[in-house]
């Protein structure tokens, strides 16, 4: 992997500095005593990315033992994350279960505290996911509603979250990814094109490559960007593994067309902005796979241009612009109405 740097930013960069994690690679180191250190390690470290800083980077002393405090936080975290995965695994055998985002892409790392995770996101079938829920209330965990899902007490959303109280983590249960109207990409097709979980029972499964990368892209839009930066981080190391031809008809089978360009812009737009550097990542296999998506030019734009506005406060838009955005992401007109007026009555 090639080393990145942190670097002074360009100028008229330095507020942004305190906000944007990745505004901070041109041409001259930042000094050692600059006063902006301590940020730009509260940054790294919020967007989950202190593992690999300490790893890769080359920072001030003082920041470095930051990070290496971080990170051999994170350690213990996932041991105490994987204590609790491996009773659930256990309790839910021999129902079929896939590991999803950072507990299936973990594997991509060297060391699983450098990939970590703030929940760790599970998936059945439809079928035994009531089963599933009574399993993990019998062991002992909590069912935990986001009250902002206001629609989660109905039998078909997409998932529910459980909560380990004297430790505080937490299970995602989910039957799908997403609302069905948002996307195809089901359970079923999910489990059909998995791989085995190296490590695991046999009944642990986690998705191909290409769905990995899709279930990456469709976290972007359906979160309207406010996402860590190790999310980059993880479609580069996929896209390192994937055809972009692959990909692409993967994404028209399922519906995530829009997602999927909407990911390759914004992976590209934070690799040539200097925001990361990731020797796995090629912009040129971007640019393939935009021209396999085959998406209208000025939708393409449309992407294009929200992909380019990613912030690093994680802050999310206006009610009305993220309707926008969600609608926008989706790919099919007809769904997009569909998903808009349940979304809008509350249903």
């Amino acid at each position: 992997m090639r080393t990145p740097t942190l670097r002074r930013p360009g100028r008229g960069a330095a507020d942004e500095l305190l906000k944007l994690v990745t505004k901070i690679q041109t041409t001259r180191p930042i000094q050692d005593d600059d006063p902006r250190w301590p940020d730009i390690a509260e940054l790294v470290i919020a967007h989950r990315l202190a593992g690999l800083a300490h790893e890769h980077w080359e920072l001030p002393r003082e920041v470095k033992r930051t990070l290496r405090r971080e990170r051999a936080r994170l350690v213990q975290v996932h041991a105490v994350q994987e204590r609790l995965l491996a009773r659930v695994l256990k309790a839910l055998r021999p129902l079929p279960v896939l590991l999803l985002k950072g507990a299936a892409n973990e594997g991509l790392y060297a060391s699983p505290e450098l990939r970590p995770r703030s929940d760790t996101d599970l998936l059945v079938s439809h079928v035994h996911f009531g089963e599933a829920h009574a399993r993990l209330l019998q062991l002992g965990l909590v069912h935990h509603p986001r009250t902002r899902h206001t629609r989660e007490k109905s039998p078909v959303w997409h998932e529910r979250t459980f909560l380990e109280e004297n430790t505080g983590q937490s299970i995602d249960l989910h039957q799908g990814l997403l609302q069905p109207e948002r996307m195809k990409l089901t359970a079923d097709l999910l489990f059909a094109d998995s791989r085995p979980a190296l490590g695991r029972a046999r009944h642990v499964r986690i998705p191909s490559i290409a769905d990995s990368w899709l279930i990456g892209a469709l976290s972007l839009a359906a979160k309207e960007l406010a996402v860590p930066l190790v999310l980059a981080v993880d479609l580069a190391l996929l896209s390192a593994q994937l055809e972009a031809r692959v990909l692409a008809q993967r994404a028209k089978q399922v519906d995530l067309v829009r997602a999927a360009f909407l990911a390759s812009s914004w992976l590209s737009h934070v690799t040539l902005a200097g925001r990361i550097v990731h020797a796995h990542y090629a912009v040129e296999w971007g640019i393939e796979l935009t021209r396999h998506l085959r998406v209208p030019k000025a939708l393409s734009m449309a992407l294009d241009l929200i992909a380019g506005r990613y912030a690093l406060d994680r802050q999310q838009p206006s009610r009305p612009a993220r309707l926008v955005r969600k609608a926008l992401f989706i790919d099919r007109a007809t769904d997009a109405a569909w998903f808009a007026l349940r979304t809008l009555s509350g249903q």
